[in-house]
């Protein structure tokens, strides 16, 4: 899986769960300025660990704190 997939996927599940239109989910804001709580953050793993079919920690996004970080970590095996 590429960093261009996963980040499409991160960026259509925030439009969802935040109820924002798709071009409004910035990948380089801050997750806390897009308006994520811990419990989305929980659910963004979730959904990341199914779409990818490994283990993925909520906490990764204090550590990869927008979505082109997370997504550029992510697609690495």
């Amino acid at each position: 899986m590429n960093a261009i997939d996963i980040e499409n996927r991160l960026r259509g599940f925030l439009a969802d769960a935040l109820e924002m239109p798709l071009d409004k989910v910035d990948p380089d804001k801050n997750f806390e300025l897009l308006g994520c709580s811990s419990m989305t953050m929980v659910s963004i793993a979730a959904d990341l660990e199914e779409f990818l079919g490994r283990e993925v920690s909520p906490g990764l996004a204090f550590e990869y704190p927008t979505i082109h970080e997370l997504s550029a970590h992510l697609e690495q095996p």
